[in-house]
C-alpha cells in the first residue's frame, strides 16, 4: 500500500517552516491583517485559534478520504488526471491574515510537476457568514464567465486537535498574481509581492489596473435585474494583478454577494439602475487602505478615467436597451455627459447606503463626493472627445 505523502507547514515561504512544538505553533493567530501589524507595537489580540490549530485543520481537510477529494480538486484545476498516488508531498503556506479569510497556498508535488491551489479558511465571523455564499457564487458565475474568477473545487471543514471545525474551501491559485494598494497620499499604487516586497507600478500600469477592475465588475453586471458583484473592497485584496511587459492581467478572487436591484422594469429603470451601479463602483474604487493595512486613502483623480473606460468597455458586450437605437456604451456616455452635477450628486449620495452600516467609509466617501462627481464629469468629456477621434489616434488596450 502506498505511503501517505508528508505534509509540511510554512508561514510565508520555504524560509519560514513551522513544526509542532515550535514556539509559534501555540501562538494565537491575528484576527486580520491589521491585527497582525498591530502586534508589532502591542500585546497579541485575544484570539482562540492558534497557528497549530490552523495548520492541523487545514491538513485534516486536505488529507481526508485517503486524498481522493484532493486529487480530484488538483485534476480540476490542473486540467489533467491526478491520482492520489501521484501526490508525493503537500506544502501548506499561510499567505495572509485577511478580514474574511486566512488563505493558504497549497502546493502538491507530483512526479513531473507541481500544482498550486488556494485554501480559503474562515476564522472570522465575517468570513464564516460569507463562505458558503462565496463558494456558490464562484461556481455559478464561473459557469457563465470563468475568465476573471478562480475555479472552485472542494468545500467543507477541517478539525483542530480540540475538535473545533474550521470552515474552508479549495480553489484555483493564480500564480504570480499579487495584491495592489494605494500608498503615500493616494496618488501612487504598489504591488504587494510576498517574495520581493512592495514595488511601485508605472503610471500606465496603474491605469490598466483600475481599467481592469471596472471591466470585470461591469462584465458581471446584469442589465435586466441590476444584479452585481457586491460588496468588494480594495483594502481586502479582492482584486489581484499580474504585471507583464506588454500589459496587465486582473483577477477577482472572491464574490461575497450578487444582489439584484429588483425584478427589472422599463428602459428608464434599467438606465437609472445602471447609472447608480456605476456611481457606486466609481466611488468604491477610489477607496483603499494605505499599503493594505493603514488608514483609509482616497485615490487621486488619475484613476477616474480608466475606471470609466473599463466600465464602458464592458457595456459593449451587452444588448441595447429597448426603445433606444444607440449602442449601450454611447447611450451611457451621453447620459453621463448630459446629466448635470446637481443630478448626479444626490444619486451618488444614495449609493452610499450600499456601504456597510456604521462603516467609516461612508463619511470618508461623503467628504469627497462633490470632487468625485466633478472628476467624473471631466473624465466623461475627455473620453467622449477621444472616442470621436480617428481609430488610429486612440491608445491601445494593454489590459487583459
Amino acid at each position: 500500500m502506498p505511503q501517505s505523502p508528508p505534509v509540511y507547514f510554512f508561514l510565508a515561504d520555504e524560509r519560514t517552516p513551522l513544526r509542532p512544538g515550535d514556539r509559534r505553533w501555540n501562538t494565537p493567530l491575528p484576527a486580520d491583517r491589521q491585527a497582525a501589524v498591530a502586534r508589532h507595537s502591542g500585546p497579541a489580540p485575544s484570539h482562540t485559534i492558534r497557528y497549530g490549530d490552523y495548520f492541523t485543520a487545514a491538513a485534516a481537510f486536505l488529507c481526508r478520504r485517503r486524498f481522493h477529494p484532493l486529487a480530484a480538486a488538483a485534476a480540476q484545476v490542473a486540467g489533467r488526471p491526478v491520482h492520489p498516488d501521484h501526490i508525493r508531498e503537500i506544502r501548506i503556506f499561510l499567505e495572509k491574515h485577511g478580514a474574511f479569510y486566512h488563505p493558504a497556498r497549497v502546493v502538491l508535488r507530483l512526479p513531473d510537476a507541481a500544482v498550486s491551489l488556494v485554501l480559503n479558511v474562515a476564522l472570522t465571523e465575517a468570513g464564516r457568514r460569507c463562505l458558503q455564499t462565496d463558494y456558490a457564487l464562484l461556481q455559478r458565475l464561473g459557469r457563465r464567465h470563468l475568465r476573471w474568477l478562480p475555479s472552485v473545487a472542494l468545500i467543507g471543514s477541517g478539525k483542530t486537535e480540540q475538535g473545533v471545525d474550521l470552515p474552508m474551501f479549495l480553489a484555483q491559485w493564480f500564480e504570480g498574481f499579487c495584491e495592489f494598494h494605494l500608498t503615500g497620499d493616494g496618488s501612487r499604487t504598489v504591488i504587494w509581492d510576498p517574495e520581493g516586497g512592495p514595488r511601485p507600478v508605472a503610471a500606465w500600469q496603474r491605469r490598466e489596473i483600475y481599467r481592469g477592475v471596472a471591466r470585470i465588475l461591469g462584465d458581471y453586471y446584469q442589465l435586466e435585474t441590476g444584479a452585481r458583484i457586491h460588496p468588494w473592497h480594495h483594502g481586502a485584496g479582492d482584486f489581484i494583478a499580474l504585471l507583464k511587459e506588454g500589459g496587465v492581467q486582473l483577477r477577482l478572487v472572491t464574490v461575497r454577494g450578487y444582489p439584484g436591484a429588483g425584478e427589472g422594469g422599463r428602459s428608464e429603470w434599467i438606465l437609472r439602475t445602471l447609472l447608480a451601479a456605476f456611481l457606486h463602483l466609481s466611488v468604491r474604487t477610489r477607496i483603499d487602505r494605505a499599503d493594505g493595512t493603514g488608514d483609509l486613502l482616497w485615490a487621486d483623480p488619475a484613476v477616474v478615467e480608466p475606471t470609466l473606460i473599463g466600465f464602458v468597455e464592458s457595456l459593449a458586450d451587452k444588448p441595447p436597451i429597448p426603445g433606444y437605437s444607440e449602442p449601450l456604451p454611447t447611450l451611457f456616455l451621453t447620459l453621463l455627459d448630459t446629466a448635470p452635477e446637481r443630478t448626479l450628486h444626490p444619486l451618488a449620495e444614495e449609493t452610499l447606503s450600499d456601504f456597510d452600516p456604521g462603516s467609516a467609509e461612508i463619511d470618508f466617501a461623503r467628504c469627497s463626493l462633490s470632487g468625485h462627481i466633478h472628476d467624473l464629469k471631466t473624465a466623461v468629456r475627455g473620453l467622449s472627445s477621444a472616442l470621436a477621434a480617428p481609430t488610429s489616434e486612440r491608445p491601445p488596450n494593454k489590459s487583459e
